[in-house]
């Protein structure tokens, strides 16, 4: 069934059962399942007319949660989609009103009754890192100057929604030297409001994306500034490449240009920057047009580096680009994005799921946090009791009868509402954040693994394979250490071939594994394939050179350390060209300066400064591991 934009009719207080726009309600008695939903409804309705009215939200919380478990055990939410949306909206918004840290409620209440759409869009969008008081303040703060485009039918729902949840902790300037007091939320969203029509995606992108658009660092007048410059460049990337490379700064550490004359997004232009600069800027120019940007960062082995990613049109569907900026090593891995709205780090993997989301109705989208909250309960109740509430006897609940006994709660059957809700939108990253922990808590036994990994290649492994790899591997570190675990990453090796990076990833962790299970000579065996076999991929030689010297030095064999990194700094290929400053972060440069390092340990001084030549070291520029 396509699902319409649904809104959360029963904070307007309407018709009861309003259900599916345009589908009639079978009379109450005449189906059981439908007069399960008559009444739950009916009965939801009242309870938000109570909010309305000033009833303390913590109260009108308990009747909200008491039907939300009702509909788990009794209803069909596969049938009655708008039931379960309304439900987890209106227990979303109660839980944060009678939060006693939500000095505004009894101010925003109101406004989120009369205002259905903008309630779900608000609720919906909250996560549990989010600071639920302070995202109301900021709902307030946006009405009182706002009024007439804080409410329905104004088409700034998502915007709304987007600054509310970035701005309870107003994003920190992410680029090095610029100490800046955050934007106001009222000026961001005056800035987006005003400019509406001259953004690239104008009113067609969900919250989940919006984020990245909101939490500019920039000022107001810097990003009027870009948008008059770039208005129209929907090719961030290039604008990240336009940025002339500041050599002196990384490469001799003289102080950066721009930091003499303002760090401001016209003097980055101006006279130029790093890799930080670069990619600042570029995703900057990118908000300040309407585009979801970011900064990306990975580790190289003695520095950083940063790039840009950002959303791009391709015909008629939209996908995010990662590759702008992103060289050499960099170029497989992991990349690393600041969630705006949690303020933690999460993983371009992820970030990249998201694309989904562009151009899935509304009603999609609430549907899978909707079912997503369902599958979170069930699984509540299923670590506890185990037991959904009877259905009431009290005069209000007694005109229904239903047909059986409240169905137990089990994790398969969170499995299987989770399921449901990604199989619908497999762009949710909630959902899938849910699996992760589910899995890494223990709560998952072998078999739901194994269906699970099957669901997880189905849905991302040809196009995403980072993505699929990362869920995976959450997966297979909760199962205990030794022969079983090993048998996993023997297994998501073969799965991932084509994938040099991600295979020796899987053999690093199988490495790992193997020395907790306290196995070290197949730890050995783990780590000295990924040396052997994958010396230019990534930087997983690295990782496993640290490893295998630390048990060489385990077992007494300190000597063989040379050997070790004789035979690994042989496999590595010469960098055919390298960017000023960025030479120390290749596996040449880090390997073949601590070969050379434990050659001079051993007295052969002639060959450590041959090493020292070939790599191009002429002073010491870090240690190894670090």
């Amino acid at each position: 069934m396509r699902l319409k934009a649904i809104s959360m009719g029963v904070l307007a207080a309407a018709v009861v059962g309003s259900g599916i726009p345009g589908r009639a309600q079978a009379p109450m008695g005449r189906d059981q399942s439908a007069s399960i939903s008559g009444v739950l409804r009916s009965q939801l309705s009242a309870a938000m007319q109570k909010l309305a009215s000033g009833t303390p939200a913590a109260k009108v919380q308990e009747e909200v949660e008491k039907l939300f478990d009702l509909n788990l055990a009794y209803g069909t939410p596969e049938v009655e989609m708008p039931l379960l949306i309304d439900l987890a909206v209106a227990r979303r918004v109660c839980g944060g009103l009678a939060d006693p840290k939500t000095k505004d409620a009894a101010e925003v209440a109101p406004l989120l009754v009369a205002n259905p759409d903008l309630a779900a869009t608000l609720a919906l969008s909250i996560k549990p890192e989010d600071d639920i008081p302070q995202v109301y303040h900021v709902l307030k703060l946006l009405h009182d100057k706002f009024p007439k485009d804080v409410q329905d039918g104004t088409d700034c729902a998502a915007l709304v929604a987007a600054v509310c949840v970035v701005y309870d902790h107003p994003p920190e300037n992410p680029a090095i030297g610029r100490s800046a007091t955050p934007n106001d939320p009222c000026d961001i969203f005056e800035f987006f409001r005003s400019t509406k029509d001259r953004l690239a995606f104008r009113d067609k992108l969900p919250v989940e994306l919006l984020i990245y658009v909101v939490d500019a660092h920039a000022s107001i007048d810097e990003l009027k500034w870009a948008q008059r410059a770039y208005s129209g460049n929907s090719m961030i990337g290039k604008v990240y490449s336009s940025i002339v490379y500041d050599t002196a700064a990384f490469k001799y550490g003289q102080e950066k240009k721009v930091m003499k004359d303002g760090y401001t997004l016209q003097n980055i232009r101006k006279v130029g920057g790093v890799c930080l600069e670069r990619a600042y800027f570029a995703s900057e120019v990118g908000k300040a047009i309407g585009v979801p940007a970011m900064m990306v960062t990975g580790e190289g082995s003695d520095v950083g580096h940063a790039w840009v990613g950002y959303l791009k049109s391709i015909g008629s569907r939209a996908t995010w680009d990662f590759t702008e900026g992103r060289f050499g090593e960099y170029k497989q891995g992991r990349g690393s994005v600041e969630d705006p709205q949690t303020n933690k780090e999460t993983s371009d993997a992820f970030v990249g799921m998201t694309e989904q989301l562009v151009g899935a109705s509304r009603g999609t989208i609430r549907l899978a946090i909707a079912r997503t909250d369902a599958a979170r309960k069930l699984q509540m109740v299923a670590q506890s009791s185990g037991k959904l509430p009877t259905w009431p006897t009290t005069e209000e609940y007694a005109r229904v009868t239903p047909p059986r006994e409240p169905r137990a709660a089990t994790m398969a059957g969170a499995l299987a509402m989770l399921r449901e809700a990604l199989n619908g939108c497999p762009g949710y990253e909630r959902g899938w954040r849910e699996l992760e922990l589910w899995a890494e808590k223990g709560e998952l036994d072998a078999a739901q693994k194994k269906e699970w990994s099957e669901v997880v290649l189905k849905m991302a492994g040809r196009d995403r394979p980072d993505f699929a790899f990362e869920v995976l591997a959450a997966m297979f570190g909760s199962t205990p250490a030794g022969a079983e675990q090993s048998k996993l990453w023997d297994w998501a090796a073969s799965e991932f071939y084509r994938r040099p990076d991600l295979v020796s990833a899987a053999r690093l962790a199988q490495g790992r594994q193997w020395e907790k299970a306290g196995d070290n000579a197949k730890a050995w065996d783990a780590y000295k394939e990924v040396i052997t076999k994958y010396p230019n991929d990534g930087r997983s030689i690295i990782h496993a050179l640290v490893r295998a010297e630390a048990l060489l030095k385990h077992n007494g064999k300190d000597k063989d350390i040379l050997g070790l990194y004789e035979d690994a700094f042989r496999r590595i290929s010469r960098p055919q060209q390298m960017s000023p400053g960025f030479e120390t972060a290749t596996n040449y440069y880090r390997v073949g300066s601590r070969y050379a390092d434990l050659l001079e340990a051993a007295g052969k001084k002639a060959d450590a400064d041959r090493v020292k030549r070939q790599i191009g070291e002429t002073e010491k520029k870090g240690a190894f591991g670090k």
